[in-house]
């Protein structure tokens, strides 16, 4: 059971079964009695055991007793997909219960419709069947038509088709053990699962980019053509150098910086043993004096002192001395 039986104030089923354990009620000629339920996943999934029985007493002891596991998921909204994790493990749950008990007990699915939430979840065991039996013409199509021969308008969403393979590709994965890919799908199945509208989201921001920088683009011009792009590209292509190549080369090279650097020091060391050249002596040159004719006299060291200037000692006339030095005969 793939619904609730009430969704937004909608009825989608009529119960069936009671809804207190241990309650026995008639339907349409059976006495049904719930003997048993359980939550999981934080109630995305309701484990019920049932016990039918026949009322009437002509079929008494004709029509066996029957106990019936109930697996019902109340919160998978019509129309859409499991999308929170506990959703996820509530229907992987539910599959792998009921495949290894569909070999040799049958299984019904019902949901509200019963074309989009109940073909979704028995479209998971086809691909599966598929897969297995290497069905390699099962195409997206081809599924699809084949679905929709047994139930008109199966399958009613993209999304839930792609669920549907989602599913029964992790069943293939995780029968097989191929543990890198299982994990790599569990990793990812509910980015998978929204991927309708993460591709309308990009789609419409790739258009809003357009309309954006598309003028902007429109002006922009390439610096070279296609033609000039070519022919450098081959340029460098030419230029480069495989390792190979350098290595073989390398020995030369080497040879050739030895000779270079000897030749070197030959030269250095043959100019520092020539004599050096001696350096001419530097005379000084004499500045000259003056020309005769442009010397001034000389000024007296001393000036003679004026009558009025000279001491009573300077007054008195000296006696001048005979020449030759000699001092004048007194006659001794």
């Amino acid at each position: 059971m793939l619904c609730n039986l009430v969704e937004d104030g909608v009825v989608k089923c009529y119960p069936y079964f009671p809804d207190v354990i241990g309650r026995t009620k008639i339907y349409n000629g059976s006495k049904v009695t719930l003997d048993s339920q359980e939550e999981k996943f934080d109630g995305e999934l309701i484990i019920r055991q049932i016990t039918y029985q026949p009322v009437d007493p002509d079929v008494i002891g004709i029509v066996p007793k029957e106990t019936v596991i109930h697996y019902q998921i109340p919160k998978w909204k019509e129309g859409s997909i499991p999308k929170t994790e506990n959703q996820m493990e509530a229907v992987r749950f539910v599959y792998y219960a009921t495949r290894r008990k569909s070999r040799t007990v049958p299984y019904v699915v019902h949901s509200s419709k019963g074309t989009g939430r109940a073909c979704c979840f028995a479209a998971i065991d086809y691909i599966y069947q598929a897969s297995c039996a290497n069905r390699r013409k099962l195409t997206l199509p081809g599924l699809v038509l084949q679905m929709r021969v047994m139930r008109y308008m199966a399958i009613e969403t993209a999304e839930q088709l792609h669920f549907s393979f989602l599913m029964a590709y992790e069943a293939v994965v995780r029968d097989f053990k191929v543990n890198a890919t299982y994990t790599l799908i569990y990793d990812n199945r509910q980015y998978m699962a929204h991927f309708h509208d993460m591709g309308q989201f990009n789609a419409d921001l790739r258009k809003e980019y357009d309309a954006k920088y598309e003028q902007k683009l429109a002006r922009i011009k390439a610096d070279k053509t296609a033609k000039e792009l070519s022919i450098g590209n081959d340029l460098i292509g030419k230029s480069k150098k495989t390792e190979k190549d350098l290595k073989a080369k390398y020995p030369r090279i080497r040879h050739d910086l030895i000779a270079l650097i000897t030749n070197a020091e030959k030269e250095v060391t043959a100019k520092s043993d020539e004599p050096k050249p001696e350096e001419p002596k530097q005379v000084e040159e004499k500045p000259e004096g003056p020309k005769p004719d442009e010397t001034k006299p000389e000024e007296p060291k001393f000036k003679e002192a004026t009558p009025e200037e000279r001491t009573p000692e300077e007054a008195k006339p000296q006696e001048q001395k005979p020449d030759g030095g000699q001092k004048p005969d007194d006659g001794r």
